[in-house]
């Protein structure tokens, strides 16, 4: 069974419990989390947040983290 992707970081917020439950996984104010929905995710969250959201069946492209994705991953 595939996973469900996600396409926003509003979508990954919302997957992982909301804005008050990501704060509390990073020990931020809330309003930073919630800055995030529009400014996206911050590149150093992407470890700990894509880990948790493939533990819930959820996969997200690297592009939401402001990641570049290979093209042709063969080189």
């Amino acid at each position: 069974m595939g996973r469900e992707t996600l396409t926003t970081a509003e979508d990954v917020i919302d997957a992982l419990g909301g804005v008050a439950a990501v704060s509390r996984l990073f020990g931020f104010d809330r309003r930073n989390v919630s800055n995030w929905k529009t400014r996206g995710l911050p590149s150093e969250s992407y470890y700990a947040l894509s880990t948790l959201l493939r533990k819930k069946g959820y996969a997200a492209p690297l592009t939401l983290w402001r990641q570049y994705e290979l093209i042709d991953p063969k080189e």
